[in-house]
């Protein structure tokens, strides 16, 4: 008999808008069977059943505790096979949502791809999924555990490190402020291509992706400057976003809306209160999210600048009430932007940043490579995924194409990476070769 479990209902209104997937290519010595693709999945259920969970609004999410046999029918169902045409990057732009999650496997070019609901897990969380499945199929661990997995299911990360009784009258005034200054409609904007139908109904295809990776070179000279400069990478990129969306605009001057996850798995990892029955780090989603509204212009000093968003977010990771803080705001957001589309008021189109970080930290398993990929559904959640992975920083920008053009993605790309590199004064010799197959753009067909 089925057991049915519902617990943990996220409340950031933008996890609906994202599905993220993670990429592998794995080693040329590599040989895997379907058989033992489909074993390693039913293994990682166990592990983390979060990855079958299935979303009910209002009520949270559902989980499902199944027999032998229904897991393998499971496992047949979401376990997809391509044995020839597209790669994996090619498919994570034109799959369709999964109700929960679904691994993809390419036999003959080696490559898997787990595409999962973000409100089930976080970048990071799809690094910790991939190197678990890894090791099950390096290990083959047994299916004996059939029933135990759901003391594996985790509380919500609100619930965890949340204390309701520090909730202020102040508090609630703040979060509103904050609500007010993220739905700035004057803010800097990259404009869409159809901004008249961005409030109907949103479309999940077709989607874009343009990759730019640097050299190993080009990656350390990064890291090095920001350390001179003290200054994260992830600032650093974050004012290089901001200098070109301000020349996008063709303003010299304006307010730049942001917001950028911040990872929670260490304030989780040392709470009392988490008692979920695993060694494993979490991968359900485990993030706040900084809302910021900050100024830009063209005079502005990069390393200044980058310096004074990192104190914002400082305040955010740190500051105290964080959390509660970041509970009223989602709410405040969520109710601002119902009342907004209702009155056909529009809202920026932005591209928020999300620094994963190195994939190594996460994945011990030899791949030869790692790449993320984030679907989304509106013009105001288009992404920039940074990853490091092999000693190599590489952006991805992830957009829907029924909003934005290819052409007008590539050229904001190449701002950010122009405005990085000028911004921390660097001059690198990259191999004309490695230059000239380092930008890639992945397309679909509109299927809408």
């Amino acid at each position: 008999m089925e057991r049915l479990l519902y617990f943990c209902e996220h409340i950031d209104p933008n996890l609906t808008q994202w599905t993220p997937t993670v990429g592998l290519k794995l080693p040329k010595t590599s040989q895997y069977s379907v058989k033992e693709i489909q074993a390693a999945w039913i293994s990682l259920r166990l592990d983390y059943p979060t990855i079958a969970c299935t979303i009910e609004n209002g009520r949270g999410m559902q989980y499902q505790i199944l027999t032998k046999d229904e897991l393998v029918r499971w496992a047949e169902k979401t376990v997809h096979i391509h044995r020839f045409g597209k790669s994996a990057r090619e498919m994570a732009i034109s799959a369709t949502m999964p109700e929960s999650s679904t691994l993809h496997f390419f036999p003959e070019r080696q490559e898997l791809a787990i595409l999962i609901r973000h409100e089930l897990c976080d970048g990071v969380g799809c690094l910790i999924l991939a190197n678990k499945l890894l090791q099950n199929l390096r290990i083959k661990p047994r299916i004996d555990t059939i029933g135990e997995e759901i003391a594996r299911l985790p509380s919500p990360t609100i619930d965890l490190l949340n204390d309701k009784s520090s909730v202020a009258p102040e508090i609630i005034e703040r979060a509103d402020h904050i609500v007010g200054l993220y739905c700035d409609t004057n803010a800097i904007a990259l404009q869409t291509r159809q901004q008249k139908d961005t409030q109907k109904a949103i479309p999940t295809l077709p989607q874009g992706r343009v990759e730019h990776q640097f050299s190993e070179k080009e990656s350390q000279a990064i890291l090095d400057a920001c350390r001179e400069k003290k200054i994260t990478v992830t600032t650093a990129i974050w004012a290089a976003q901001a200098k070109a969306a301000l020349e996008h605009s063709g303003d010299t001057a304006g307010n730049l809306i942001s917001f950028l996850p911040i990872n929670l798995r260490n304030e989780i990892k040392s709470c009392p209160s988490n008692n979920v029955e695993t060694k494993d780090p979490p991968a359900n989603n485990t993030i706040i999210f900084a809302l910021t509204n900050l100024p830009v212009a063209e005079t502005d000093d990069f390393v200044d600048w980058a310096t004074m968003a990192q104190r914002d977010l400082h305040s955010w990771r740190f500051g105290k009430n964080n959390i509660s803080l970041f509970e009223l705001s989602c709410k405040a957001l969520e109710e601002k932007m119902a009342t907004d589309v209702a009155a056909g008021i529009m809202h920026p189109a932005r591209f928020f940043l999300t620094n994963v970080g190195i994939s190594e930290n996460y994945i011990r398993e030899p791949v030869e490579d790692v790449w993320l990929n984030l679907m989304v559904s509106t013009p105001e959640s288009s992404a920039l995924v940074v990853l490091t992975t092999h000693r190599r920083l590489r952006f991805t920008a992830c957009y829907n194409r029924a909003f934005f053009h290819d052409n007008q993605v590539k050229d904001y790309m190449a701002m950010v990476v122009s405005h990085l590199k000028n911004g921390l004064g660097l001059i690198v010799l990259v191999d004309k070769i490695e230059a000239s197959t380092r930008s890639e753009s992945y397309e679909t067909v509109a299927r809408i």
